[in-house]
């Protein structure tokens, strides 16, 4: 038989937002077909109709909101589990993998898709930030299995599109770790706040970076 997954890594920082003015801009990241996260979402929302992303420029399907949720995205798996699409479908007050697919490949345009909050708006998210991974293509059962568990994925780097590992520990960037992409940035830069020893480590985690050569 195989040998067994190596054990989680544990992580040491995560990025908070307050849902009122924190959010985080994303760069120009190409081919999407699928995004995973371990994310932190809490019930008590400040905003009646939270935002976990929003788009622009090209591509205005791909928000999701509390409320409504455009038709850019597909299966929808939470802790591996395959859901309905849907905001109520997503736990709470926990850390939970977050997985999801594209319908159609995304091209994301400089500076026009924002995590945590809706353009122009003061819909906000409240939440925290552990790992945020873009895949150019879907992955499949087995792979989300092995991620939403807390190991690393045995497979080619080239998989992934970018990595944001969210331990930059201070600073208002998101250091992305494949160099394909360039850095996320937090807003407003004077209030960005990371927290320490506060990741998924019950859960499991993985830093999928240790599969590079």
């Amino acid at each position: 038989p195989p040998p067994p997954p190596p054990p989680p890594v544990a992580a040491n920082h995560t990025v908070s937002f307050d849902g009122l003015t924190q959010f985080m801009q994303l760069p120009n990241i190409n081919s999407v077909r699928a995004m995973s996260m371990w994310i932190y979402i809490y019930s008590d929302q400040p905003d009646t109709n939270p935002m976990l992303l929003d788009a622009k420029d090209g591509h205005p399907e791909a928000y999701f909101a509390k409320t409504t949720i455009g038709t850019l995205w597909g299966i929808m798996k939470i802790n591996n589990g395959q859901t309905a699409k849907s905001w109520d479908n997503i736990l709470k007050d926990q850390w939970i993998h977050f997985y999801i697919e594209t319908q159609f490949t995304l091209n994301i345009i400089q500076n026009s898709m924002l995590f945590a909050r809706r353009f122009g708006t003061s819909q906000f998210l409240k939440a925290r930030l552990a790992q945020l991974e873009f895949w150019n293509r879907p992955l499949t059962n087995s792979e989300t299995l092995t991620i939403s568990a807390g190991y690393n994925l045995d497979g080619p780097a080239d998989m992934l599109d970018a990595l944001y590992t969210i331990e930059d520990g201070s600073g208002r960037y998101v250091r992305e770790q494949t160099g394909r992409a360039e850095n996320a940035q937090l807003y407003p830069v004077e209030k960005s706040t990371w927290l320490s020893d506060d990741a998924p480590q019950a859960s499991g985690w993985h830093m999928i970076s240790l599969f590079y050569p």
